[in-house]
């Protein structure tokens, strides 16, 4: 006869969350909060823009899955694999996939906007830490791709 313990109930419960997908917190953010976060104006070139939001992308560990220049568009993606914990815990949980995608838009010759919109298994949502960390590489990118001009030595 088999009885469950009281730690194997508990394996089991969480098991069971841990199977749910993540729901979106987007309802915690008003849309002005959204737009602060998820919106930059970039004082370089269209050109060096999507290069630099493209390379931030894959510098954060995103696998580049669509680009298209003459649109404006970039989004990859990474997977949490889960498998061991498929094979350990409970057959039901999922990978979970993270999707960031960028919107490039030119304002004028030497400066653009870029907005960011991501998802968690298919469901919109907003990863603070994740948005912090690509700003942090695009704005190393632009740096790199764009550095001031050098005045001439008289």
């Amino acid at each position: 006869m088999r009885r469950l313990t009281m730690a194997c109930l508990m394996c089991l419960l969480f098991s069971q969350f841990a199977a749910c997908g993540t729901s979106s917190n987007m309802s915690k953010y008003t849309q002005a909060q959204i737009t602060a976060l998820t919106t930059r104006t970039v004082d370089a070139s269209y050109d060096d823009t999507f290069k630099a939001a493209t390379d931030a992308l894959f510098d954060g560990g995103y696998t580049v899955s669509q680009s298209d220049y003459a649109g404006g568009t970039v989004s990859g993606y990474k997977r949490d694999d889960k498998s061991a914990e498929r094979f350990w815990i409970n057959p039901y949980i999922q990978d979970t996939d993270f999707r960031m995608s960028v919107l490039v838009r030119e304002r004028s010759p030497v400066e653009t906007s870029v907005r960011l919109s991501m998802a968690i298994n298919g469901e919109p949502y907003i990863d603070e830490e994740a948005v912090d960390n690509f700003w942090q590489l695009m704005r190393r990118q632009v740096l790199i791709q764009a550095p001031p001009p050098v005045e001439a030595a008289e």
